[in-house]
């Protein structure tokens, strides 16, 4: 019960951690000059790659909380 609830909590932080990379990586796709701000608010790389990276990491985050679910679901008693 202790990873399905660690595996919850990571779910969460990480969801919201590649949305707000995501977000950030796509207001600064859409500046005029991004050049000067990718390294401002995203650092090493280009808005694509942070845009690509924020997915993934949601992505990731939405598995590990399936699984933290079927976990629950399977643990729970039946009647």
């Amino acid at each position: 019960m202790f990873f399905t609830k660690v595996a919850k909590v990571v779910a969460v932080l990480g969801l919201v951690a590649g949305g707000a990379r995501f977000l950030t990586a796509m207001l600064v796709a859409m500046e005029i000059s991004p050049a000067g701000a990718i390294p401002r608010y995203l650092g090493k790389g280009t808005a694509g790659e942070h845009i690509d990276r924020g997915l993934y990491v949601m992505f990731v985050c939405i598995i590990v909380g399936l699984l933290a679910e079927i976990s629950e679901g399977v643990r729970r008693p039946r009647g």
